[in-house]
């Protein structure tokens, strides 16, 4: 809900024209759909559940939680709704206006030559805009892992005392 307020807020400081010339590029450039597929295989969590023994088992429950926890962990960083504003800020502070707003006539003229060479600014805006959300991304990810470790390893310990019981 937050991205989607900071959105709004970025896209009313463009004109309409703009923003709909941003996601018409992002349209053209296959970016969302490029996107979405390597945040789904991330996603899978039957590759892990599929390896364990019993759905009733308290290690398949942690394994299950932890899958869940992960989801919720990549849709709020990593979903193409979590980066989209990134992607537009990229965006808008490469191009001008009128640049966004002409983008077919762009890639003919003279000024579709010189952005060509604007390609490697835009690709390190994006990586400025992106760089926190992954970096806030893996500290998250690291905490989750890291108790997930301990919990297993709680776990381990207490079948291994009812076992010598």
């Amino acid at each position: 809900m937050k991205n989607l307020f900071v959105l709004a807020i970025l896209l009313s400081s463009l004109s309409a024209h703009s923003a709909g010339t941003i996601d018409e590029l992002i349209q053209l450039s296959g970016a969302k759909e490029g996107y979405e597929p390597c945040i789904n295989e991330m996603l899978d969590p039957d590759m892990t559940l599929s390896k364990l023994p019993e759905s009733d088992s308290p290690l398949y429950a942690l394994v299950l939680e932890q899958n869940q926890q992960n989801e919720m962990l990549i849709q709020q960083y990593l979903s193409w709704e979590a980066v989209e504003p990134g992607v537009i800020r990229a965006y808008t502070s490469t191009y001008t206006e009128e640049e966004l707003e002409y983008p077919l006539r762009l890639l003919q003229s003279e000024l579709g030559r010189r952005d060509l060479s604007k390609s490697d600014k835009l690709k390190q805006e994006m990586d400025a805009q992106l760089s926190p959300i992954l970096d806030e991304f893996q500290r998250k990810f690291s905490e989750l892992s890291d108790s997930y470790g301990n919990k297993l390893d709680q776990l381990i310990e207490e079948l291994e005392d009812a076992e010598k019981t």
